[in-house]
């Protein structure tokens, strides 16, 4: 039959027996939707596009919140929705629902979200849900769609929120939310994996409570290779794609730092923040050379500044007849430097 049976049920009670509802059921019948009129019938759901990607471990969309001049956070959606309609926005960044009207011809929409009071604590997993409209004010059904709330991570801007998965795609732990924010931005090649870099850092408790740092006096940078579980995966990961040069800071959840292992003054599951300023590649021979194996050799003072890398490079190719690389070849980690 082309005839759908719809049934409804309810109760309801009387003036005379208010406390003892009666229950009710009722059978329509229900015409097919192509012989409904048109404006009897509420609109499509709307759909949503996605500008920012998505994120590789959770398989999820990124909704990037930006930081505009004069009126703060903002995101900003858009999609498609039948022409003329309103499109009803809500987030799981906030229960109001905002409204924007899709184009009369295209039924393309967009709205910019404004989310004043948003933090960085509020950023990770959550969820985008669009509904339309008609003149009518027929509503369809919803269109719910998860995503990862993310800044961009700039400087003066909401931190960029990254999935790292702490063991691996075939590991039994869940992926857990780095946040990274750049507090200045360098001007060299992007960082990555098996890349040796030298670093400054410093690193505190959540609240503020100092455990470590490079810039402690009697203290040197800190060379390391990304990618090699060489550190933390905090580090690992989250010091991966960002322009040498530059000045990050990373908050790290206890699974992507020392889990529930308790490591000198750091507490077992303990979120750990570091500043880090990606100094050099030392992959450069002259960077390895002057600020791994012979620092004091190049590192002079106001009153004495030292030698220059090409002067101290001169003198040994006249001394020796090889260059300062070969010569530390030569020299082996013997002479106190690390292996390369």
């Amino acid at each position: 039959s082309s005839v759908n049976t719809l049934v409804v049920v309810g109760s309801q009670a009387t003036a005379a027996a208010p406390d003892a509802p009666k229950a009710w059921v009722e059978l329509l019948e229900v015409q097919p939707t192509a012989a409904v009129a048109p404006s009897l019938l509420p609109p499509a759901p709307p759909t949503l596009d996605w500008t920012g990607g998505s994120d590789k471990v959770l398989a999820l969309p990124l909704a990037v919140v930006r930081t505009t001049a004069g009126s703060g956070p903002q995101l900003t959606l858009q999609g498609s929705s039948e022409p003329g309609s309103t499109v009803l926005v809500r987030t799981s960044l906030g229960n109001a629902v905002s409204s924007t009207s899709a184009d009369p011809t295209t039924g393309r929409w967009t709205l910019a979200l404004a989310l004043p009071q948003l933090t960085a604590s509020q950023l990770g997993q959550g969820f985008v849900v669009v509904q339309a409209q008609d003149a009518q004010g027929l509503l369809s059904d919803s269109t719910t769609a998860p995503v990862l709330f993310t800044g961009n991570g700039l400087p003066g801007e909401l931190p960029q929120v990254l999935a790292i998965d702490p063991d691996g795609a075939s590991g039994s732990q869940a992926p857990a939310l780095l946040q990274r924010q750049l507090t200045a931005v360098g001007d060299g090649p992007l960082t990555t994996a098996g890349q040796r870099l030298l670093v400054d850092y410093s690193g505190t408790l959540t609240n503020g409570t100092p455990f470590d740092s490079s810039l402690n006096a009697g203290r040197r940078p800190f060379d390391l290779t990304l990618g090699t579980g060489q550190v933390i995966t905090g580090w690992d990961q989250g010091l991966q794609g960002l322009p040498l040069g530059s000045q990050v800071r990373l908050v790290i959840p206890p699974s992507l730092a020392y889990g529930e292992r308790a490591t000198g003054s750091i507490p077992a599951n303990s979120t750990l923040v570091f500043d880090v300023d990606l100094r050099a590649d030392l992959s450069i021979p002259e960077l390895f050379l002057s600020q791994v194996v012979w620092p004091q050799l190049f590192g002079g003072t106001t009153t004495n500044p030292g030698t220059t890398y090409s002067q101290s490079n001169a003198s040994a190719q006249s001394i020796t007849g090889l260059d300062l690389l070969g010569l530390a070849l030569n020299l082996g980690p013997g002479d106190g430097s690390a292996s390369a």
